[in-house]
């Protein structure tokens, strides 16, 4: 091998290795970006899940009232209807 070919061939292997350096540091942003979105979506799954927990008791806590008020209906219409005789 000539000298201008060990050089050709050194500079292609520095070129190589360069390119190599700026792909794996390319790869770790990625992952870093992907990462943090991974996180945000987490966060957002945790934040859902106790909005729904909290909406659940909260209907549960309507029902209770909706089930309280139905029977003073009722208990209302017994009252009255036992008062016209009915």
């Amino acid at each position: 091998m000539t000298g201008d070919e060990m050089e050709r061939t050194m500079q292609f292997i520095l070129e190589q290795q360069a390119q190599f350096t700026v792909n794996i540091q390319t790869l770790q942003e990625e992952r870093a970006r992907d990462a943090e979105r991974l996180a945000r979506v987490e966060r957002a799954f945790v934040q859902l899940t106790e909005l729904a927990v909290s909406a659940h008791e909260r209907m549960g806590e309507h029902d209770a009232r909706l089930a309280s008020v139905e029977e003073a209906i009722v208990m209302l219409t017994r009252l009255v209807g036992g008062k016209d005789g009915k």
